[in-house]
């Protein structure tokens, strides 16, 4: 498998993505995964630079957009990346889409992995106003091939974000690309974050959002766990872990909105049925870094 990737931080995006796809060409890549900040999603500008620098309209093209990317050579708040993959014709690369998330995230699901049987690895994104935990849901139960992938996003403000289909700029969708055929890879997961203060049950919840904790407003609960004020700035760093003796996988929950805005509930990546157990936890950032050490070891 040939590989290369490259970034950029040039504001306009059909020259970024020109300048992506001149830096990818040399391995005439089968497929090409593109992770940007949100600057680049009013339209799909970059994309079509993407491809026309790549010079091979065969090419595929996935990603999403985020806060910020990262790459060999660094990280950065603004700009793109992109990884070119070259199996020289061992696997066979196949898009599919899973339409309507927000409101139907497990149908969209099953649309996007239809025939996961045929696939050895699948990578997959989805727009992140969808309730993931039902997402989860069909990973779990009903498909049998290893899934890897995440949300798309912004910087932070919870507005939208931006899917990379080929030439498509998409959101309230699952895009997936299914791997088939020979391709040697390993899947490692780190969780680690420990979980602090006292344990408590969801009273009130709807979807993705908890209202209540212990009879306490759910961010007053988490105030009194975590002994300070939530602000902005711990989005991504606290989460909650839902407690189930008779489950041995370890489901963490991440705060996703509405912190720092005097809000009473709040807002997941992924809902928790009323009657669970939590407990808080904090990720400090040097027990982020030590786990992505562990990642790439």
């Amino acid at each position: 498998m040939k590989a290369l990737s490259a970034a950029t931080h040039i504001p306009n995006a059909y020259r970024a993505g020109m300048y992506l796809g001149e830096q990818l060409r040399s391995i005439q890549p089968e497929v090409v995964f593109l992770f940007s900040s949100i600057d680049y999603s009013d339209n799909n500008d970059i994309l079509m630079g993407l491809n026309d620098g790549l010079e091979n309209p065969n090419c595929l093209i996935i990603g999403n957009s985020g806060d910020g990317f990262y790459e060999t050579q660094g990280i950065g708040e603004y700009g793109a990346s992109a990884l070119a993959l070259n199996s020289e014709g061992k696997v066979q690369w196949q898009l599919k889409i899973g339409h309507q998330v927000k409101e139907y995230p497990q149908q969209a699901t099953r649309q996007a992995l239809d025939q996961h049987q045929q696939a050895s690895l699948i990578f997959m994104v989805s727009d992140f106003h969808a309730d993931a935990s039902l997402i989860e849901q069909v990973l779990e139960h009903e498909v049998t091939t290893p899934v890897v992938g995440g949300l798309a996003a912004d910087d932070q403000q919870w507005h939208g974000c931006a899917l990379y289909h080929n030439q498509q700029m998409l959101n309230d969708c699952i895009v997936a690309l299914h791997a088939i055929g020979d391709i040697n890879f390993s899947v490692h997961i780190e969780n680690s974050i420990p979980p602090i203060g006292q344990a408590g049950q969801i009273n009130a919840s709807c979807s993705n959002r908890i209202d209540t904790i212990d009879q306490l407003d759910a961010m007053r609960f988490i105030e009194k766990q975590t002994g300070k004020p939530i602000l902005r700035s711990d989005r991504g760093s606290i989460s909650l872990t839902i407690l189930d003796p008779q489950q041995q996988l370890k489901r963490l929950r991440s705060i996703k909105s509405d912190i720092g805005e005097n809000a009473n509930s709040v807002f997941m990546y992924g809902g928790i049925p009323q009657g669970q157990h939590i407990q808080v936890c904090i990720a400090q950032p040097e027990q982020l870094v030590e786990e992505v050490y562990r990642l790439a070891q």
